[in-house]
């Protein structure tokens, strides 16, 4: 029943030397908020959770905080297919590297901008 109910949650469709996991982890592109969706089931809370972010608050930060905990988790599934000999250690290790390049993508576009300084709106006395 485990198993199936892996199966079932994953869904991913396995090729050669490749993994397609969009049935049920959205794809992110670098420099997008990406939020999970926890409105659904327990089981889909219990596959896919979500921490809270306790860090300074800047969109940007918490958009990073949420594109990190996608390559995470997506990380962990890979690791558990390979462990498990679904896919073979040259094809999970090529997966992961090119979710570092995005989330690397990731970090250039929120985290390391220049913005230009806030300008302060005088009071309306």
């Amino acid at each position: 029943m485990l198993r199936d109910a892996h199966q079932a949650t994953v869904k991913a469709k396995l090729h050669p030397g490749k993994l397609d996991f969009s049935a049920k982890i959205p794809n992110y592109t670098a420099g997008v908020i990406v939020v999970a969706d926890n409105t659904g089931t327990n089981k889909d809370k219990f596959f896919y959770p979500v921490g809270r972010y306790y860090g300074e608050f800047t969109p940007e930060y918490l958009a990073f905080n949420a594109n990190l905990q996608e390559f995470t988790q997506r990380v962990s599934i890979i690791c558990g297919l390979e462990a498990g000999g679904k896919i073979s250690p040259q094809a999970a290790y090529e997966e992961i590297r090119t979710l570092w390049k995005q989330l690397k993508a990731s970090k250039q576009n929120l985290l390391d901008q220049q913005y230009p300084p806030q300008v302060e709106l005088p009071d309306g006395d």
